[in-house]
């Protein structure tokens, strides 16, 4: 079921002035050559991808798009300055339906920006243990100060703590 206002703002086959400002030649250089596409046609797409595989994909772009050139922990009034990640999990607002429990994320966050390296999907709260560790096996922790919450500390063994 489609509610009627988000079809209508996400619906871009049905936006005549974005259909109507846009020539042959430049629906063709993006790619739209059948049209503009319907709102379901990128979720249809993504539904087939593996999401912890393309979490993982996204998150390695994203930390090479934030790497410092000159690598190595910067030094602040004598002391070493190190990048945070925060590690967290949440429910996503809105991914609740009459007939779906909410998705549960756990999700790595560099403090300073708040850019989300890596995310997984969970099966509930109680599963953020036993995904801390998957979570940051593709992160690159050098030189980095993890944190995270009260949670993760219940079960958690210390030799998990030094990845």
């Amino acid at each position: 079921m489609h509610h009627g206002r988000a079809r209508r703002g996400l619906d871009l086959g049905r936006h005549r002035p974005l259909r109507a400002g846009l020539d042959p030649a430049q629906r063709e250089r993006i790619g739209l050559t059948r049209g503009i596409p319907r709102t379901c046609t990128p979720a249809r797409l993504l539904a087939r991808f593996d999401g912890d595989a393309l979490d993982q994909a996204l998150g390695s772009w994203v930390q090479l798009q934030h790497r410092d050139p000159l690598s190595g922990p910067a030094l602040q009034d004598g002391l070493v300055k190190r990048e945070a990640v925060a590690v967290d999990g949440k429910a996503p607002r809105g991914s609740r339906t009459r007939d779906r429990r909410a998705v549960h994320l756990l999700a790595a966050c560099l403090h300073g920006t708040r850019t989300v390296i890596a995310q997984r999907q969970v099966d509930s709260k109680s599963n953020e243990i036993s995904a801390f560790r998957p979570l940051l096996e593709p992160v690159d922790l050098t030189d980095k100060v993890v944190t995270f919450d009260a949670l993760l500390t219940l079960r958690c063994p210390p030799a998990v703590w030094t990845l």
